[in-house]
Formats: C-alpha cells, sequence, structure tokens
C-alpha cells in the first residue's frame, strides 16, 4: 500500500497485481532488458520525491497542519 505514494505506474515505476507472478516476471524482464527505461523510471522517482516528500516539503506540510489546529 505505502508503495502507491511513490510509484506511478509507467511514470516512476510499476505496480502489479497482488500473487500475479506472470505479471512480475514480465514487468522485471522489461526492466532488466530496457536501461534506458530504468534510467528514466530512476530520473522521475527522484524528482517525485524530491517535490513531495523532501524535509522541507514535509516540515511545511505539517506546520500548516498545526497553524490551523483550533485549540479552543
Amino acid at each position: 500500500p505505502g508503495c502507491n505514494n511513490v510509484v506511478i505506474d509507467g511514470k516512476t515505476g510499476f505496480l502489479v497485481d497482488l500473487h500475479d507472478e506472470s505479471q512480475l516476471t514480465n514487468v522485471l524482464q522489461r526492466l532488466v532488458n530496457e536501461p534506458l527505461l530504468r534510467e528514466r523510471l530512476g530520473i522521475n522517482g527522484r524528482a517525485l520525491v524530491r517535490e513531495r516528500m523532501s524535509d522541507e516539503v514535509v516540515c511545511e506540510k505539517t506546520l500548516a497542519l498545526y497553524k490551523n489546529i483550533d485549540v479552543n
């Protein structure tokens, strides 16, 4: 479940159906055979994490939540 926050199917990685060994095998084979695809997924994944999950972004969002808490 946690991977769904980081993995955008086909953009930052691949999501496969649970218990679908054939689908997983196909995706892994594709990754083995396509180095440019691996590179693109890695670049996209890194950009996504920096954009949404960097320390700066997480702290900013956390502080915004705290500021909106009604203490009364």
